[in-house]
């Protein structure tokens, strides 16, 4: 078999789904699959550029810069190099392919692009403000959004349809368009040594004397909100003015969305320590979930949270993760398996326990089984 993989950007850290496919792909190759994967609009590149990857894959990557125009003729030529590919698997991610999410330029053209391929279609967001709760403002683009996404399914026809938690799968049965899921893995993987010198990132009272802290950590962008984390903040102070540890909580990775709201933290909460560890290596993140977090913290919705790369590095870490319960609804019936029974969902009223870890384990594997079984079945 060989797979054309397509999706926005390919820098190395930078982007979410550019990591995911760079490991789903390196996996299929480890498994005798031949692979080439594509960013049709890397906005980290200023031309175009290619190569083999840290795991043998084929890459190209075509510059966002371009206009869309040129973009299809450079993933037209690429594919035309790759004729005997079996299935082309779409990382779709409205945002992606236009900064506001509408797709609407890009139907033709993937149109023009897929006609004649067995397409797969992974899909990793949907449209906005599907909850009643959110604002008219935000309504308007979702509704927007909505009618572009439905239409580019429906237009190119792909074979496969899949995505990451069973809200999508929920959101796209109620609008006609049957999809199955694909569990997501962490872009992170499980690490046992730590070659890193810790005492250069990590402060030396936290290294030196790790039992005495409780930490708690948050990854990446902050959505606060969704949650101002009083609730859990609250009872974290409480549990550690009960067993004399002192309270950390710490953001790792790139913060973006929510920047403003974490620098602001220290005033609001003097008696937590607030650690800014940043950007890092992936073995380094590796090696301070595994020896120095107690509990992961996300503030996305609990619905949603599923669909985080973060949350999942925790969770594969055999870190308890808490997120704020859901009070979100719809209009369609919330059933208990919409969200992941992993997470421990918080509220006001809510007791709180900390919970030990679990063995840590890796999802990749599966989930790749689960991706070429589903392409096999199909005729």
């Amino acid at each position: 078999m060989k797979i054309l993989f397509v999706c926005n950007s390919l820098e190395e850290g930078k982007d979410g789904i550019g990591d995911y496919t760079r490991k789903i792909a390196g996996e299929c190759k480890a498994r005798g699959i031949a692979v080439v994967i594509v960013a049709f609009s890397d906005r980290y590149t200023s031309g175009m550029d290619g190569g083999i990857d840290i795991n043998g894959s084929a890459y190209h990557r075509i510059p966002a810069a371009y206009p869309l125009a040129r973009r299809e003729f450079e993933l037209r030529a690429i594919m035309d190099r790759n004729l005997s590919f079996d299935w082309v698997s779409l990382q779709f991610v409205s945002y992606g392919l236009n900064h506001r999410g509408i797709v609407r330029a890009e139907i033709p053209v993937f149109s023009r692009l897929l006609k004649k391929c067995k397409t797969h279609v992974m899909v990793h967001e949907l449209w906005v403000a599907e909850e009643h709760e959110a604002s008219l403002k935000a309504k308007v683009l979702g509704k927007i959004q909505k009618h572009y996404i439905l239409s580019f399914l429906r237009t190119i026809k792909p074979r496969v349809i899949q995505t990451t938690i069973p809200l999508f799968q929920k959101m796209l049965v109620q609008a006609g368009i049957k999809a199955s899921l694909l569990p997501l893995f962490s872009n992170i993987d499980v690490r046992t040594t730590a070659p890193v010198d810790l005492k250069k990132i990590i402060p030396a009272p936290i290294v030196g004397s790790r039992k005495s802290y409780l930490i708690g950590c948050l990854f990446g962008s902050i959505y606060y909100t969704s949650w101002d984390l009083d609730s859990i903040f609250s009872k974290l102070q409480s549990y550690c003015q009960f067993t004399g540890k002192k309270l950390v909580i710490a953001s790792i990775g790139r913060i973006g969305h929510g920047q403003e709201f974490w620098n602001n933290l220290p005033d609001k909460y003097p008696d937590i320590e607030f650690l800014t560890l940043g950007e890092q290596n992936e073995n380094f993140i590796s090696v301070w979930l595994t020896h120095f977090v107690d509990l992961g913290l996300v503030t996305a919705p609990a619905l949603i949270a599923g669909k985080s790369g973060s949350c999942m590095a925790f969770l594969e870490h055999g870190i308890p993760v808490f997120c704020k319960k859901n009070d979100l609804t719809f209009n369609f019936q919330l059933t208990d398996d919409l969200i992941d029974r992993r997470m421990n969902q918080i509220d006001e009223h809510s007791d709180f326990r900390l919970l030990p870890h679990s063995k840590p384990i890796s999802q990749l594997k599966n989930t790749v089984q689960t991706f070429i079984n589903t392409l096999n079945n199909i005729q």
